[in-house]
């Protein structure tokens, strides 16, 4: 019948869960809009290198999803998605015009080894979500809307770089390198550090009302270190603090 057409040539409509893997070699297009919903425990499988999962209405991603997406996602023009769930994508994230937006809610987490909403918007600033930057290769921070995240993680290799200030009002996890690109970073949670970190002429500033640590067994080097905290505590817990300008 035709709706059976439409599910072989790739078009899935209104509910798309997955558990367990849902494999193919063509593009994976997800109609969407209002009421519509991702969700699932599984890996979407697109063995073909130049196709991926298409979104072409406003969707809801649950917040019990797990996903896996093994290329990219590309959401159509002037659509938003919400995340609440988690999805690791293993390629790009991006829109197709100015208007194409991937919010993530609050709690959840987007993970990505490729460019993030390179077109479009990227809002990150709800209560505990994540963003990942997880490329092996280079990486490009996408400026968030509000410039805000909440938490940020640099992953995988190679250098991830910034190109704006950024306010993180949770934890910054790296462990692959960060270059600020001569930016600044007000930080509300806290600082760990495994791998390196690229001051420029930046300055980062401690901002948070709560206990906020830094953390780096190599030791820490920052351009400018400001802290600025009305209440709660400032911990180095491990390695020492250079501040090569102004303190």
């Amino acid at each position: 019948n035709d709706v059976s057409k439409m599910i072989a040539k790739g078009f899935i409509f209104k509910y798309f869960v997955i558990n367990g893997t849902f494999a193919g070699r063509r593009d994976v297009n997800f109609i969407g809009g209002t009421g519509s919903y991702i969700d699932g425990t599984g890996t979407i499988n697109i063995v073909n290198l130049v196709k991926g999962l298409n979104i072409n209405g406003n969707t809801e991603i649950k917040s019990t999803a797990k996903l896996v997406v093994t290329y990219y996602i590309k959401l159509a023009s002037d659509v938003v998605v919400t995340n609440y769930g988690e999805v690791n994508i293993n390629n790009h994230l991006y829109g197709t015009n100015s208007n194409s937006e991937w919010i993530n809610g609050a709690g959840s987490k987007v993970s990505a080894s490729g460019t993030v909403m390179s077109t479009g918007k990227l809002t990150a600033s709800a209560s505990g979500n994540t963003v990942e930057f997880q490329n092996s290769g280079t990486q490009n921070i996408k400026t968030p809307t509000s410039n805000t995240f909440h938490h940020l993680i640099i992953s995988g290799a190679d250098q991830k770089t910034m190109y704006s200030d950024l306010t993180i009002n949770g934890n910054l996890t790296i462990s692959s390198s960060l270059s600020c690109n001569n930016y600044d970073i007000t930080l509300k949670g806290n600082w760990s550090n495994s791998n390196t970190f690229v001051p420029g002429t930046g300055t980062v500033t401690i901002s948070g009302t709560g206990q906020q640590k830094i953390n780096n067994i190599l030791g820490e080097t920052f351009y400018n270190l400001t802290i600025n905290k009305s209440s709660g505590c400032f911990e180095l817990v491990s390695g020492d603090v250079t501040v090569t300008d102004t303190l």
